[in-house]
């Protein structure tokens, strides 16, 4: 494993333009820290994962949220975001039908956002990598039907 792939590089990094804009010294910020330049230091190249412990007091002296601070070292999991599922057929048709209902004779106009808006999503869904499509779900579960 290289340099470049050590779990707290990230973390390193941004401990190194921070304590530039600072004005710092790795040194003043061990001071300020209470955590060892070698410990600093060994975030840019060890291939052992950080301690909170010592992550935690070196983002409060930065000024850098822990939370953000724990996962740029690799302490806790990056934040995925959620794979929602499509709404099946059934439901796009429940939201119409309730459209319908509430809206009566003004339903119509917001009937043809509602399906542009699913047409529109259909197709990011088969352009972008990781999409519906890809996931098993077939653009033609949105089907335009302006009523």
């Amino acid at each position: 494993m290289s340099a470049d792939q050590a779990p707290a590089r990230k973390w390193f990094e941004l401990i190194t333009e921070t304590v530039a804009v600072k004005g710092w010294s790795i040194a003043e910020l061990s001071a300020r820290s209470g955590i060892a330049r070698s410990t600093i230091y060994g975030w840019r190249d060890n291939q052992g994962k950080p301690q909170a412990k010592a992550v935690n007091p070196v983002a409060d002296a930065l000024g850098i949220d822990r939370a953000r601070a724990l996962r740029l070292a690799g302490v806790i999991p990056a934040v995925a975001t959620p794979k929602t599922e499509a709404p099946t057929p059934e439901e796009i048709e429940d939201i119409r039908a309730n459209m319908r209902e509430t809206l009566g004779p003004k339903a119509a106009p917001v009937l043809r956002a509602f399906d542009a808006a699913l047409a529109e999503t259909a197709e990011r869904d088969i352009r972008e990598p990781g999409g519906r499509e890809q996931s098993g779900a077939p653009p033609e579960q949105y089907p335009s039907r302006a009523s």
